[in-house]
């Protein structure tokens, strides 16, 4: 009777001691669960941070690099320009007007060479002042545009490009127009200028009048013509890709993919 006794208490305290260590086994397994959904949901939001900083630090380069490409062409034009500019100034300054000079003549050579400097003039300080609001963007907005955009955004937008629609586009289209006005001009002032440095001789100022005609012609039918599409501003969406394109880089698809929710 004693022994049953006390083969029943110790059966009872083995499993009394087997269901704690079993409920402390589950306890442990839960926590160990949790631990790792813990260090799931932390790894993705450390990846989805290192991810995010690097498309962003991937898209400022590369806003910096269509600021670079836009100052270099906007400093090409304005040489170009200052550079005839300085050619018609310096020709009219050395180019002495005979006596006996035509009048219709002077005033063509006179007025065409002011038509030529005034618009090369405009054009160089627009594009100068297009490029110092390139730079001043680059430096001091561009940055906080970038940080201001969604994710989603990064890869298809372009804060450089819309601020450059809104803001500049319609001035640089401007500027071109002077420029292309100052060498359709520039062609007439050099049948001008013939008549007046060669006056004593007409075969020369008529062969040096047919070429600057030929250049006109060549200058409008074969360049001038080819690139007007450069006088028309593009759309501010023409240069966004939609977000239902299949053409995804696969840096975004590994983003993408990335898991989101925690183990059950």
């Amino acid at each position: 009777m004693a022994s049953s006794v006390v083969t029943a208490l110790f059966g009872s305290y083995d499993l009394r001691n087997a269901k704690q260590w079993r409920d402390e086994d589950m306890t442990y397994r839960e926590q160990e669960i949790q631990w790792l959904n813990d260090d799931i949901v932390r790894a993705h939001q450390w990846r989805s941070i290192d991810m995010e900083r690097f498309l962003r630090r991937e898209k400022m380069q590369s806003e910096h690099l269509v600021c670079e490409a836009r100052a270099e062409q906007l400093s090409t034009v304005s040489e170009q320009s200052t550079l005839l500019c300085g050619f018609i100034i310096g020709a009219m300054c050395n180019v002495s007007i005979p006596e006996n000079a035509h009048t219709y003549v002077v005033f063509v050579y006179t007025v065409s060479g002011t038509l030529v400097c005034v618009s090369m003039l405009i054009c160089a300080v627009m594009c100068t002042n297009l490029q110092l609001a390139v730079t001043r963007y680059a430096a001091h907005t561009l940055e906080d545009s970038v940080r201001s955009m969604d994710m989603t955004q990064l890869e298809w937008d372009s804060p450089f490009s819309l601020w450059w629609l809104r803001r500049c586009e319609k001035e640089q289209v401007t500027a071109y127009k002077f420029m292309l006005f100052g060498v359709a001009v520039f062609f007439l002032y050099l049948g001008a200028v013939s008549w007046v440095q060669f006056y004593m001789s007409t075969a020369a100022s008529l062969s040096i009048s047919s070429l600057s005609f030929v250049g006109f012609l060549v200058w409008q039918l074969r360049i001038a013509s080819k690139w007007r599409y450069l006088l028309a501003p593009p759309s501010p969406a023409s240069g966004r890709i939609g977000l239902g394109s299949s053409a995804r880089s696969a840096l975004s698809q590994l983003y993408l993919s990335a898991p989101r929710t925690p183990l059950g």
